[in-house]
């Protein structure tokens, strides 16, 4: 059993550090043009969006508590990125509503 946690792990560890070096290896020598730089740019956003959106969607019923809690919080986080332009300040409003509206109602 202890064999099979230890290749499980060791797998884990080469996949993921394969998926983050090469990359780096092949790119490393070539100049990107302008356009796939900005494009790239946005994938951190794309893939956040993605999350949120994943987690608003199988909590859609307004009428559960789970599900008006994140649609809350995702609320007040579209607002404050939307007024303050601040990505820090978005997270932490987001998770801080999150946080005390799920205190206060579960």
């Amino acid at each position: 059993m202890t064999g099979d946690i230890t290749v499980a792990i060791l797998a884990c560890a080469g996949v993921t550090i394969a998926v983050r070096t090469l990359p780096l290896v092949f790119l490393s020598g070539i100049t990107l043009p302008a356009i796939v730089r900005d494009w790239l740019g946005f994938i951190p956003a794309a893939v956040m969006a993605s999350i949120v959106a994943m987690d608003l969607v199988e909590r859609w019923q307004l009428n559960s508590v789970d599900g008006s809690i994140a649609l809350v919080a995702t609320s007040a986080s579209i607002m404050t990125g939307l007024l303050i332009r601040s990505l820090f300040a978005t997270i932490s409003i987001g998770v801080a509503f999150y946080l005390v509206l799920h205190t206060v109602f579960t």
